[in-house]
C-alpha cells in the first residue's frame, strides 16, 4: 500500500477491505460478487487529468503474498470483463501477470503460482462457469 500511495499523487487512493481467509476461497459469492462490482466500476470511473484528458481508474490488487487470493480476485475481475474467455484462459492470464513479478523464477513451487492453492483453482473455475451460465440463462430471456 505504501507504493500505491507514493505513486497517486493527485488524490488519495481509495482502499477497499474485502475479507478472505489466507489460503481459502470466500465462504459464500455474495461478498465477492459484490467486491467485483465494486472494483469494476470504479475501473471504469472516467475522470479528466490536469491536461483534460479522459482518464480511468486503475485498480490495484493485492493480498498478504499477492499471488493465492489477489489472483483470485483478479481472474473474477477478468470473468466479468470477458466472459466468453474459458476459465483456463483466465487462469493462464493470471498465471502470466504473476509470473512478472521479480524473483518470480526463483520462489518455490508452491509459491509460483496464482491463484496459489488448488481450491482457489478450483473456485476460480467453478465461478467462472456460473457466471457463463447466468450470462447465457440472461440473454435467452
Amino acid at each position: 500500500a505504501p507504493l500505491v500511495q507514493e505513486n497517486c499523487k493527485q488524490e488519495e487512493p481509495l482502499f477497499v477491505h474485502a475479507p478472505i481467509e489466507d489460503l481459502s476461497v470466500p465462504e459464500c459469492q455474495e461478498p465477492l460478487r459484490r467486491l467485483l462490482l465494486q472494483l469494476l466500476e470504479q475501473m471504469l470511473v472516467t475522470k479528466n487529468d490536469s491536461n483534460g484528458n479522459n482518464n480511468n481508474n486503475a485498480i490495484y490488487v493485492h493480498c498478504w503474498g499477492g499471488r493465492g487470493r489477489a489472483g483470485l480476485v483478479g481472474a473474477g475481475l477478468l470473468t466479468l470483463l470477458y466472459p466468453h474467455i474459458s476459465a483456463s484462459t483466465i487462469l493462464q492470464w493470471i498465471q502470466q501477470a504473476y509470473a512478472t513479478r521479480a524473483g518470480h523464477e526463483h520462489l518455490a513451487p508452491e509459491y509460483a503460482q496464482s491463484p496459489q492453492t488448488s481450491a482457489q483453482r478450483a473456485y476460480v473455475e467453478c465461478f467462472v462457469h456460473e457466471y457463463r451460465d447466468l450470462m447465457k440463462d440472461a440473454s435467452s430471456e
